[in-house]
């Protein structure tokens, strides 16, 4: 599979050239960033699964399948961008409120002139996004509202898992019995395996973000996706086929 998704990765690159948009965020600005995040994720996910650090390749997983998300959103309702948007108005907000002068690292946003009148702009902007009913909304609701809600709760939790030093997750990658005593683990031998359940759905995911985006923006190359589309089907079936323990 790591194959496939490299070539994916190269064909998404090349066809990318081929994207013609109104580079406003609210009309296709906002995802064709969005899909540049992924074929980037994607990128480093190769790189990783190369490497064999099956850890990190998790976490920068839960990056790709968190931008993906807000990927489908956004192409399936344009008033999403104004969801996405309330939550950056939170963020700057609670950046600013969080600022004071003993912070060495928030000093010169505390310090900056006209910071009153930024946060009273952030607080007005924030009070009407809430009176459209626009708010920010948690990473389960941006699961939910892309129909991934048992995604979310399975495929996702276990990324998130790695990504904030779950116990278990901790003691799976790096700890293994050696004889009566135990030994320290880095960067764990995945048996080949090449991060193959997460390249497996990187490349559904990636494929079918790449066949949204170019239907979107009519770039006419939407045939050549489905042949890609297709060949993924075959050697999907030739997984399931395959005797057990092949």
């Amino acid at each position: 599979m790591l194959e496939y998704v490299e070539k994916l990765h190269k064909k998404c690159l090349k066809w990318s050239q081929h994207l013609t948009f109104n580079r406003d965020l609210k009309e296709d600005g906002l995802v064709v960033c969005l899909y540049a995040r992924l074929i980037e994720l994607t990128g480093g996910l190769i790189k990783l699964a190369e490497a064999g650090h099956i850890s990190s390749g998790q976490i920068v997983f839960r990056s790709f399948f968190e931008a993906y998300v807000d990927f489908i959103n956004l192409i399936a309702d344009p008033d999403y961008f104004y969801h996405l948007d309330a939550t950056n108005t939170h963020n700057r907000k609670r950046l600013i409120e969080s600022s004071t002068a003993i912070n060495p690292y928030l000093k010169e946003i505390y310090e900056h002139k006209g910071l009153e009148d930024i946060l009273k702009e952030l607080q007005e902007k924030l009070l009407l996004q809430k009176d459209n009913n626009h708010h920010p909304l948690t990473v389960r609701q941006r699961f939910e509202r892309a129909g991934l809600q048992h995604e979310y709760l399975s495929i996702y939790s276990y990324a998130c898992s790695n990504a904030h030093n779950d116990i278990n997750a901790l003691s799976r990658h790096h700890i293994e019995a050696d004889g009566d005593n135990y030994r320290i683990v880095i960067y764990k031998d995945d048996g080949g395996n090449g991060f193959s359940a997460e390249m497996d759905s990187i490349a559904g995911l990636l494929l079918n973000a790449t066949f949204r985006i170019h239907d979107r923006l009519n770039s006419g190359l939407e045939d050549k996706i489905r042949k890609l589309d297709e060949k993924l089907g075959r050697m999907r079936e030739r997984y399931m086929e395959a005797p057990e323990g092949n």
